[in-house]
């Protein structure tokens, strides 16, 4: 993963990555891509390159977020913080996708 870096003051942290991401296959042949989006305040558009991997058409992502950072799920509250899924129509070995701000995103697609 390539992404732009910031500090953190406590713990001493330094040039620690805005963007982190996983990947796996599943035995029926799924890819998922697991990000973490640590940036606050600003959404991160990434390119994806699948190296060995040609992904059939269309995928899905599930999206974990809030309304900020700091939000959280209480009684009375249960969707302050949610998943939502999206449809990816336009995939293929190099494609790119918006990880919106302090957000987890997990991208699943057939190969």
């Amino acid at each position: 993963v390539q992404s732009d870096t910031f500090n953190i003051e406590y713990p001493d942290l330094k040039n620690v990555p805005y963007i982190d991401a996983s990947a796996t296959v599943s035995e029926e042949g799924k890819l998922y891509l697991a990000t973490v989006n640590r940036h606050r305040d600003q959404d991160v558009e990434g390119r994806i390159t699948l190296d060995g991997f040609a992904p059939k058409k269309g995928a899905r992502a599930f999206e974990l977020n809030g309304s900020d950072s700091m939000a959280h799920n209480e009684i009375g509250h249960p969707d302050n913080v949610k998943i939502e899924e999206k449809a990816i129509n336009d995939i293929g070995p190099g494609f790119g996708y918006v990880f919106p701000a302090h957000s987890a995103t997990v991208i699943e697609m057939d190969v």
